[in-house]
């Protein structure tokens, strides 16, 4: 009975080594979830810099433009700009090869735009501020509509109604892209035309990658910012 009590009380006191199959399988199913859960928060941090730091880019070229614009009384050249060069150059570092600055020459000088985008997210200024590209196109009023609704489709909700250049700088980096973000031929812009009464708005044409003008009673597609 000593020996048995013993031989019990020294069984207690071993300490098993290793672990089992299952144990590691899951300690690695454990070691596997926090990495991606990890590697997630990490890139979606990534993403809001990038996105926090290109806006801010933006926000300086605004400023540099207004400047432009004061001096010259025309923004025709300001993408040749030495100041706007380094700030295209700081956007192209987080964004290679989509970014682009554009001015409309039909326009005699009086618009421009810069479009930025990263990943699925298309980022804009242009003389009337700067903003985030809405992700798809603005269906309010349908897939197409007036140049009138198109303006009431963006103020209802806050945001702007792009400037022609603001588009024409879109549809230059699209035109390299095999991943469309802007599935419309035709945009209306938030400009009338020049021959002020004649009922015709400004459209950019994404396949021509051009702009025109346009009876704002036509059906054209609608791309809000803000």
């Amino acid at each position: 009975m000593l020996q048995l009590r013993l031989y019990l009380m020294s069984r207690s006191h071993v300490i098993r080594k290793g672990f089992s199959f299952v144990e590691i399988l899951m300690v690695v199913s454990i070691i596997s979830s926090l990495s991606s859960i990890v590697g997630s928060s990490i890139q979606k941090q990534k993403v809001q810099a990038i996105a926090q730091a290109t806006a801010s880019t933006l926000t300086t070229a605004s400023t540099e433009a207004f400047i432009y614009f004061e001096d010259h009384n025309s923004y025709e050249n300001i993408c040749n700009n030495e100041s706007m060069i380094r700030i295209l150059g700081n956007l192209n570092t987080r964004s290679p090869n989509n970014v682009s600055c554009r001015v409309g020459n039909e326009l005699d000088g009086k618009d421009w735009g810069i479009a930025s985008r990263n990943n699925d997210t298309y980022f804009t200024v242009g003389p009337h501020g700067s903003g985030k590209f809405d992700s798809q196109d603005n269906t309010t009023y349908g897939e197409k509509t007036s140049w009138e609704n198109a303006l009431l489709a963006c103020e209802n909700e806050g945001k702007k109604l792009p400037t022609p250049s603001q588009l024409l700088a879109v549809a230059s980096i699209e035109s390299t892209n095999s991943n469309k973000l802007f599935t419309g031929q035709i945009y209306w812009s938030s400009f009338d035309s020049a021959n002020t009464g004649n009922g015709l708005g400004v459209v950019m044409n994404r396949g021509q990658g051009g702009i025109s003008e346009a009876p704002k009673s036509q059906p054209r597609a609608v791309r809000c910012f803000k």
